[in-house]
């Protein structure tokens, strides 16, 4: 499992390092799996339309394994699903990455924002 992540659309990308994006987040009026390849430009892997809601509490989880991924955002007691995605075909700009490197990203955040746990861990579906 690795961390959340998240971009807003409106953020620009000029960084060498955002070249190689990979996240699963909630953003504007919508929430999903989301990436940055080589052109700099956020895209969505699958987004689902609605908006989350604010002072809940939430969990993201995002399961990375070349190719692979799987993403879920769910309420804290994990009884409902937000979000849901898995999917073998990642875009060429993820899927050749040889390396990845977990991060949180939060931009353009105003007012408070609290984090109970973080779990990163090495994975891999051949293990499920």
């Amino acid at each position: 499992m690795a961390s959340g992540i998240c971009l807003l659309g409106s953020k620009d990308l000029n960084h060498y390092r955002d070249t190689a994006i990979l996240e699963v987040g909630a953003y504007p009026g919508k929430k999903g799996m989301q990436y940055s390849g080589s052109n700099h430009v956020v895209t969505a892997i699958n987004t689902a339309s609605g908006q989350l809601t604010l002072n809940n509490a939430f969990v993201f989880e995002l399961w990375y394994d070349g190719s692979y991924a799987k993403a879920t955002i769910q309420d804290y007691d994990e009884i409902t699903t937000y979000f849901n995605y898995e999917t073998s075909s990642l875009p060429t700009a993820i899927a050749d990455l040889e390396t990845v490197f977990p991060a949180f990203m939060i931009y353009d955040y105003g007012g408070k924002i609290r984090f109970r746990e973080t779990l990163i861990e090495p994975w891999s579906r051949e293990n499920e």
